[in-house]
Formats: structure tokens, C-alpha cells, sequence
């Protein structure tokens, strides 16, 4: 009864183990989802400040 017990025991923190490793997985795609997500809008910003500093230097070339 006691083996038995423990073998539950053991099973239990596997899964726990488990468990806490995929949620651990899962929140480190969700913060690299994140980072992509600002990177991408870093770029897309970075693009339109280019384009906004580009506008007034060609109006001046004029």
C-alpha cells in the first residue's frame, strides 16, 4: 500500500512537473509573440518616421 502510495506520489509530481513546464513553454511563446509583435511595429514606425523625415527635405529641395 505504501509503494503504491508513492509510486502516486511520484506520478502526481511528474505531472505537476509537466504541467509547470508547459505552462512555463507556453508563456515563453506568448513573450516571444509579444517581442515579434514589437519589433514589427518598431520597423513599421522606423518606416514612417523615414518617410516623415524624407517629406520636409524634398518640399526644401523644391
Amino acid at each position: 500500500f505504501f509503494q503504491s502510495k508513492l509510486g502516486h506520489l511520484l506520478l502526481w509530481k511528474f505531472l505537476q512537473c509537466t504541467l509547470g513546464v508547459l505552462l512555463l513553454l507556453q508563456f515563453l511563446q506568448c513573450k516571444l509573440g509579444l517581442l515579434f509583435l514589437l519589433q514589427f511595429l518598431q520597423c513599421k514606425l522606423s518606416s514612417h518616421l523615414r518617410l516623415l523625415d524624407l517629406t520636409p527635405e524634398q518640399d526644401h529641395g523644391r
